[in-house]
């Protein structure tokens, strides 16, 4: 995206797109971002560091492993089901289910 904030982050309080068709949408009543995925098709331990990096505004590549975090294999497997999984990832709070359905807050907001 070419249009980062002043401090190489995405705008502020804009829409951000992750990959393909999903793009994480601000929820204000929440002060979070919002997304769908398809976890069939893209496993919740890719989609987390991919939507976070584009939430930090500087890409995949630059955000932790995953697996520094958590067990990538336990939470694809934990939302495989109805299972909600909430955890603190590369600054964020993660909240995602197993429909695909991703809650993304900003620890320091």
């Amino acid at each position: 995206m070419s249009d980062r904030g002043s401090d190489g982050g995405p705008p502020a309080l804009e829409d951000v797109p992750v990959i393909d068709d999903v793009v994480l949408r601000y929820a204000t009543e929440e002060d979070a971002y919002r997304a769908s995925f398809d976890p069939g098709l893209l496993p919740p331990s890719v989609f987390v560091p991919l939507a976070v990096g584009e939430l930090r505004g500087d890409g995949s590549d630059s955000v932790p492993v995953l697996h520094g975090s958590l067990d990538p294999s336990a939470l694809d497997r934990l939302c495989a089901g109805e299972t909600v999984v909430e955890f603190t990832y590369a600054g964020y709070r993660v909240r995602l289910d197993g429909r695909g359905e991703v809650l993304i807050r900003e620890l320091d907001r």
